[in-house]
């Protein structure tokens, strides 16, 4: 097996294990074969692995995922000055020899600087905590669908009425206005009041992630034409001169330029991780939904399914919206109304999603001004 196919395969396996883990809630892992294989690999690594070892790693992943720490940020913060350390060290040097009237730094400068401070705003700023001060203006702000949010309810933990679309966070141990999710790289809740910096700080992430792969990949594709790389010939294993390949050359980039070969893979992966990540939150976004809403969803999907198979059966027109907002006595009916169909009770349109989630005090002062 080549190099350049070894490659390709590491880094097919390495998407697919990250997005495995990112879904690992999703049904579709949970059940049919990859079910039974995700509980064959689970049952095969308890087999092998020490007890004591097992118990380690799941303090240590405890501790990183389900605590609140620094750990993560700082990872973020040495990966971005490595590929910056890169660009100075192995990149710059190139484009100036090719390029010696452009100007090389005032771009990477402004998307570093930009992500950066969405990056700070989204760790730093309020996700819309409820307080005891607060919780009357954000129980105005949504009404209750009485499926995924009901009404009289309290928070068992901060003994706070729970307005709708809110959740208690484990990690920062508070309740916050429209809950999305709790995000280790900011080390902070994404809500309705940040949620916005945490869109923007992907977005400008994607930005700088494209950037890097376009002047990459410049730079290496200069330094084969300049060394006429793609002219040269080899000698196989029978002994006879042929062209060079597409393999070989890349195996000689990597050993020729072996940080920022490897600095354009990995961005490469990262562009594709990050960008189903910033795809499926803005699908949430133009449907006003949060990630907690669509996990409750799945989580009262196959609850219903499981517990009653004859919903299944029935036939029933669930084409309308309007049927979203009919809600009778029987929150049996309720919840199936809503569990099979692609009711969405808090969408308004796609413009006013994207409003409520990027102007959000201004849509909380309209709700409450009506109110």
């Amino acid at each position: 097996m080549d190099f350049l196919l070894m490659l390709i395969i590491y880094c097919i396996l390495f998407i697919v294990g990250t997005l495995c883990v990112l879904y690992r809630d999703a049904q579709l892992l949970n059940s049919g074969p990859i079910g039974v294989l995700k509980d064959f690999v689970i049952e095969t690594f308890n087999r092998l692995i020490p007890q004591s070892l097992q118990n380690g790693c799941f303090n240590l992943c405890e501790y990183l995922l389900y605590r609140r720490n620094s750990f993560f940020q700082l990872i973020f913060a040495v990966l971005l000055l490595l590929a910056h350390a890169v660009w100075v060290v192995d990149m710059l040097p190139i484009l100036y020899h090719h390029y010696p009237a452009h100007n090389h730094t005032f771009w990477p400068f402004v998307a570093v600087f930009v992500n950066y401070y969405c990056w700070h705003k989204a760790w730093t700023g309020d996700p819309g905590t409820i307080t005891m001060k607060s919780v009357n203006k954000y129980m105005q702000v949504y009404q209750y669908d009485n499926v995924l949010y009901e009404s009289g309810k309290k928070c068992s933990t901060c003994q706070l009425p729970k307005p709708a679309r809110s959740k208690h966070c484990s990690i920062c141990n508070r309740c916050v206005h429209r809950f999305d999710h709790h995000c280790i790289w900011t080390n902070n809740c994404v809500g309705g009041l940040n949620h916005r910096y945490f869109i923007l700080f992907m977005a400008t992430l994607l930005a700088m992630f494209m950037q890097g792969i376009y002047v990459g990949t410049g730079c290496i594709l200069d330094f084969a034409h300049e060394t006429r790389l793609f002219k040269a010939s080899f000698r196989d294993d029978d002994g006879q001169i042929m062209p060079i390949t597409v393999s070989i050359a890349f195996q000689h980039l990597f050993m020729a330029l072996p940080r920022l070969v490897f600095l354009v893979i990995a961005v490469i992966v990262l562009t594709i991780l990050v960008g189903i990540f910033f795809c499926h939150h803005l699908y949430l976004i133009f449907t006003n939904q949060t990630t907690n809403e669509r996990h409750k969803l799945q989580e009262f999907k196959y609850q219903m399914d499981q517990s009653n198979s004859t919903y299944q059966s029935e036939t029933i027109d669930w084409s309308r919206q309007s049927k979203c907002d009919k809600h009778s006595g029987n929150r049996s009916n309720d919840k199936r109304n809503v569990l099979h169909s692609n009711c969405r009770p808090y969408s308004r349109g796609i413009l006013n999603n994207f409003l409520e989630v990027f102007l959000p005090h201004k849509f909380i002062h309209s709700r409450i001004k009506q109110n």
